[in-house]
């Protein structure tokens, strides 16, 4: 799970990554604490960094410096990320990372359950039923640990409905026929 905080000067501008949080998972378990880097932009001025983040991107490296050890840590692993533009955006960042495979919460949730009116992570936490990290100072690390929760219930849900297809319920719920009584007995 990949989580990540931007900022930039420009809407019209890519965004520049501020800091990356990668919560490695094996099955429903996470294997550790979540690595995170800060990264100073290529134009501090000029760029709203929000109050929380502002003393670890003053004191970052550039982001040069810290994304080979940022591919090193995503090589040989699925990158799951909530948004599709924000893989897109990590890609761009990192253009020597060619991901194994790609996951988008936001996609996957579009899939298992169609016509909801938002799927940002918000709402879809809402309506997995899932209790979520608050968003703190640290939102990189926050979205990992949400898109990790996001994503288990997703799985939960299809394995459930393949476990239980709708065919299945509704015959477990019918009660047994007794056959009528042969008229000639």
């Amino acid at each position: 799970m990949v989580g990540l905080d931007t900022a930039t000067p420009d809407p019209a501008e890519l965004p520049e990554i501020i800091e990356v949080a990668v919560l490695l998972m094996d099955g429903p378990a996470v294997t550790r604490p979540p690595a995170v880097w800060w990264a100073r932009p290529s134009q501090p001025a000029g760029i709203a960094v929000p109050a929380g983040a502002r003393p670890f991107v003053r004191l970052a490296h550039p982001w040069q410096a810290v994304a080979a050890e940022v591919t090193t840590e995503l090589s040989d692993r699925t990158l799951v990320m909530h948004h599709p533009d924000r893989i897109t955006l990590l890609r761009w960042h990192l253009p020597n990372y060619p991901p194994m495979d790609t996951i988008s919460t936001r996609d996957l949730a579009r899939t298992t359950w169609p016509g909801l009116t938002d799927y940002n992570l918000g709402p879809l936490a809402v309506h997995a039923r899932i209790n979520t990290i608050p968003h703190l100072p640290n939102d990189a690390t926050t979205e990992a640990h949400n898109i990790a929760l996001l994503l288990l219930a997703l799985l939960h849900h299809t394995t459930e409905r393949q476990n239980n297809p709708p065919a299945a319920r509704t015959l477990t719920r019918r009660p047994a026929r007794v056959p009528a009584a042969s008229a000639g007995c």
